[in-house]
């Protein structure tokens, strides 16, 4: 489906905004779609032979610009690579070549089975698969017990890092393995290319030991976060969202959550499908999520600050010291709104290690007053009855009426609420100014 900025179906595409593409075969489904330097789409997926039973085939179909089915690529629109379980994956890197991964059966075991494994292959925008990518343009990754695909990610440098889950014997974990520009195995990523990220164990029997990676990663320049669920034996529940942050791609970050990780209690049968890091850090993870009363599905978004934050990116951090301390830089915004200058504005309200001297503190203090950015609940002034409490209270980390109640000038018609307060400070000041 293609959408209008205004949430109207684009009539422009498909039929009405919609556009349903038959191709051979039973049991299609499309599991990711992209858009080509051009604007034509590439959408991967299932495919079936023509008579069922046949075996699934990972494909790739091409629809044009407007929502039809591109006869010049492939087969008629569609391009078979390999016999697949689960499609899974795909991004475009700047030539506009496919990147793909799912999961194949290669080799047999023992007994006669297929031996599951994930598979990467690269397609040129001809609908040929790329002879320099791998080995005739296939990566066949390591044999793993029930191995599934989450996500494809580029970095800066051109790496492919395949997200996915590997089983151990403590369960299935998140996993990452590292591929250079043309498909070989990493070895400088992680252990000989692979990356598994230990559970997060607070202490015996309490924390979680089955996490799944289930939806996108996002990418920063030394940096990556993934998301899926995990158990958590703290509530008992099976699905929740997981998140965690990884240094320079492959080592946990430490000062993230706990032990690099977060899982957020959302209902119950939960699992994050989307993860993206806001302009100001902070990071939004989407999915589904079970409300334990009804047992329905419900789409659920949740946000976390990520951090942590310089200090020193704050503007309300007066001293320029190491800490953001509302009984510091709260109380000299007050003590100043309150009209005191000289010593009586600084002595006892100034932290530990300042960068900023006594009279500097005070000339910035002039500077955000005249610049109207002490005035937090937006009525025009600058009280330290109204903002000066309300930057006290919002540093000490309340929100709600906690935050405003006795605390805003309540009869000013553009006074803003809590929320507005809140994003107010982080705006104008910065993220890292509330806890």
């Amino acid at each position: 489906m293609r959408y209008l900025a205004n949430g109207a179906l684009d009539s422009a595409f498909g039929n009405d905004g919609i556009a349903g593409v038959r191709i051979a075969g039973v049991w299609n489904s499309a599991v990711a779609l992209s858009v080509q330097s051009d604007h034509k789409i590439l959408v991967v997926g299932n495919c079936n032979g023509d008579t069922y039973p046949s075996q699934p085939r990972f494909c790739i179909i091409r629809l044009t610009q407007n929502g039809a089915l591109d006869s010049s690529y492939g087969d008629g629109g569609r391009l078979q690579i390999f016999e697949s379980i689960t499609p899974a994956a795909l991004l475009l890197d700047t030539n506009d070549r496919a990147i793909v991964a799912g999961v194949c059966p290669r080799d047999t075991d023992p007994m006669g089975g297929p031996i599951e494994r994930i598979c990467v292959a690269r397609v040129k925008p001809d609908a040929t698969l790329d002879q320099t990518f791998g080995v005739a343009g296939v990566t066949v990754l390591r044999a793993s017990s029930y191995p599934r695909v989450a996500s494809l990610e580029l970095t800066p440098i051109g790496q492919v890092l395949v997200v996915n889950s590997c089983n151990t014997l403590g369960g299935p974990r998140f996993c990452i393995d590292g591929l250079t520009p043309n498909g070989a195995v990493d070895t400088s990523f992680g252990i000989n290319g692979h990356v598994q990220i230990p559970a997060q164990a607070i202490a015996a029997n309490i924390g979680y030991f089955y996490e799944v990676p289930s939806g996108s990663a996002s990418i920063l320049p030394d940096a990556m976060y993934v998301t899926g669920s995990c158990y958590l034996r703290t509530t008992g529940n099976w699905s929740n969202f997981c998140v965690k942050r990884l240094h320079g791609f492959a080592e946990r970050d430490m000062a993230f959550g706990q032990d690099g990780s977060v899982a957020l209690p959302i209902g119950s049968g939960s699992a994050a499908s989307a993860v993206h890091v806001q302009s100001n850090g902070k990071v939004l993870i989407s999915g589904n999520c079970a409300i334990p009363t009804y047992g329905d599905q419900d789409f659920c978004v949740a946000r976390l600050k990520g951090g942590p934050y310089n200090p020193l990116t704050c503007a309300l951090n007066l001293d320029a010291n190491p800490t953001i301390d509302p009984a510091t830089d709260a109380l000299l915004i007050t003590r100043y709104l309150l009209g005191y200058r000289g010593d009586a504005l600084t002595t006892g309200a100034v932290g530990a290690s300042p960068t900023r001297t006594n009279a500097e503190i005070e000339t910035y203090l002039g500077t955000l007053m005249q610049a109207g950015k002490l005035d937090v609940d937006g009525d025009g002034q600058s009280l330290a009855m109204t903002d000066g409490l309300l930057l006290i209270r919002a540093m000490l980390g309340l929100a709600g009426t906690a935050l405003t109640d006795g605390a805003t000038n309540a009869a000013h018609p553009n006074v803003r609420n809590a929320q507005q307060i809140l994003t107010w400070i982080e705006s104008t000041h910065g993220v890292a100014c509330l806890p």
